[in-house]
């Protein structure tokens, strides 16, 4: 009888730690700091200018500066549709947490739930970059989705995943590029083409602690008219199943130890 109540205790314990090990979801939009913007923040909101499509990009761009509506006065954004910029101009990264969709002077929509950015600047060759900061050692996965949604025109965009290790970050590895496409030159409606999208699931990305992963929106050559939404824009980190198991291991040398004594004491 004590050997069947061990192993049926012993099962419970280890669906107990199994279930207790469970992924952590790190979202750009949920997760997005409007009151803090600083190299040591989960998420930060960058620009690198001039913009470098190819090579090495900067491990810590410049941070932006200001949070505000865009363009103030007769440029702004809809009602608190705030974000990173320098000082009221572009390169931006904007949130739109209002739950409706807003719209920038009449051609810029940025649908409810989603961050929109665009790598504008004055030089017409800058990039912006959402930096998102490791907490901890562990595999990951990189959910990536970014549609193309300026009325202006424009030639579309280029993004890129940068992972960024080691010492001062110095070790870049690109994860993923691509790049959205218009027609003719002309706007691609978001949601409507789906080469307005360009997307990026990759699993099973080793980070540590304190490492980057640069999400970088480029103008492909041509700062025209370039603005991009996320629809999605995730990091996940996966319990691995050594974890899982030690979790379990654990559960199950605290109860056995716990029986043991219990019998001592008698």
């Amino acid at each position: 009888m004590r050997s069947k109540i061990t192993i049926a205790t012993v099962v419970v314990c280890l669906l107990t730690a199994s279930a207790s090990a469970q992924p952590v979801v790190y979202d750009a939009f949920d997760q997005f700091n409007l009151s803090s913007n600083s190299s040591t923040d989960l998420w930060s909101y960058r620009h690198e200018d001039p913009a470098k499509p190819a090579g090495p990009r900067a491990a810590e761009p410049a941070l932006l500066p200001s949070v505000n509506a865009h363009y103030g006065g007769n440029w702004a954004p809809g009602p608190d549709v705030t974000g990173w910029n320098t000082s009221g101009r572009w390169p931006g990264i904007l949130v739109n947490d209002t739950g409706a969709d807003q719209t920038f002077f009449g051609i810029l929509k940025i649908p409810a739930d989603t961050v929109y950015t665009t790598g504008i600047d004055n030089a017409r060759g800058g990039a912006s970059v959402i930096s998102f900061l490791a907490p901890t050692t562990g595999s990951y996965d990189i959910d990536f989705s970014m549609t193309h949604n300026h009325g202006g025109g424009g030639n579309g965009e280029t993004f890129f995943i940068d992972h960024h290790s080691g010492a001062g970050l110095s070790s870049q590895t690109l994860l993923a590029t691509g790049t959205t496409v218009t027609s003719g030159g002309l706007d691609i409606p978001a949601g409507t083409n789906p080469d307005g999208t360009v997307t990026a699931n990759l699993t099973g990305v080793a980070l540590t602690a304190d490492d980057r992963v640069n999400f970088v929106v480029d103008t492909n050559g041509d700062g025209g008219a370039d603005g991009v939404i996320f629809r999605s824009l995730t990091l996940t980190l996966v319990p691995e199943p050594s974890s899982i198991m030690l979790l379990a291991l654990g559960a199950v040398a605290c109860m056995l130890s716990g029986r043991r004594s219990r019998t001592m004491s008698r």
